[in-house]
């Protein structure tokens, strides 16, 4: 969504874009990461890592971090626009 909204000039990174986008990835890869781990410890009938659920949650914390800092000044557009297109670009889907 970030990069359609990107491509057709509504959003702008504002000073802290790089931090958020850096951020949310951040979070997103590191949670894959341990669900990915999780699962092949599992599927090769080894221990599952300890405190599996405490480990997702502070992977996880960067993600709404990343999303705040994103969206400090980007849109260049009200949100309620923003919605409209989105639904618009998920019903054509």
């Amino acid at each position: 969504m970030l990069a359609f909204l990107l491509q057709q000039g509504l959003y702008r990174f504002g000073r802290y874009g790089g931090i958020g986008l850096s951020l949310f990835l951040v979070g997103f890869f590191s949670t894959e990461l341990m669900l990915f781990g999780q699962g092949t410890l599992l599927w090769l009938g080894l221990t599952a890592l300890p405190s599996f659920n405490w480990l997702m949650f502070w992977a996880s914390v960067p993600m709404p971090l990343g999303l705040f800092f994103l969206g400090q000044r980007g849109l260049k557009v009200s949100g309620v626009i923003v919605l409209i297109l989105i639904q618009s670009v998920l019903l054509l889907e």
